[in-house]
Parts: C-alpha cells; structure tokens; sequence
C-alpha cells in the first residue's frame, strides 16, 4: 500500500463514521485544554507565590517558635526571648538588623 491509497482509506472510514471521527476529535480536543489549563493554573500561582515572597524583601529572615508541632517530646518551652535576639545580631557577622517583633492573639469566646 502506498500512501495515495492508505490516505484514501482513511478518509472513507472517517466519513463512514462521523459520530466516532466527532467524538475522538472532541475527546482530543478537551484533552489538550485541560493539559493547557492546568499548565496555566499551575504557573499562575508560581507568579502568584513568587510576588508575594519578593514583597517580603531579598534580605530578610523570619523566625518563629511554635511549640504546637513538638506534641509533648519535652516539657521545656522552646520560646525565642530577647537574650536570643541579642546572640543573633552578635554571633552572626552577616546580619545587618535584628528586631523582635510580638503576637498577641486574643482568641476567647464571647457569651450572652
């Protein structure tokens, strides 16, 4: 078979069944836009994600002390005090500025 008759054939089996040619084309069709959306939904938040880490500044670190993640491995508080400020900006030759910064969170519960 060359390929004079093998497109020949192709095309008479296509318009002999157009519900299956309109269903495979339609299947291809909403394949490639869910690949193509997903990619775009995907590099959107990277975008996202990486303006709003550029917005906190080049240079700057933030550290926390939570508790919560430990789940009783040790009954002493691992709390970042003013002492461990100071040992930063003393001990650390490539940090500029250190400054402490505190949280309140007023969670309680309001009763009538």
């Amino acid at each position: 078979m060359n390929l004079l008759e093998n497109t020949n054939m192709a095309v008479k089996t296509l318009t002999a069944n157009k519900l299956r040619s309109t269903l495979t084309m339609l299947g291809i069709i909403i394949g490639n836009a869910s690949v193509i959306a997903t990619i775009a939904i995907g590099q959107g938040a990277k975008q996202f994600t990486q303006q709003k880490l550029e917005s906190f500044g080049p240079n700057q670190l933030t550290i926390f002390s939570d508790t919560s993640f430990r789940q009783g491995l040790s009954d002493e508080t691992s709390e970042i005090v003013l002492s461990d400020v100071d040992a930063i900006a003393t001990l650390a030759p490539a940090v500029r500025k250190v400054a402490p910064h505190t949280h309140i969170s007023l969670d309680s519960q309001l009763l009538f």
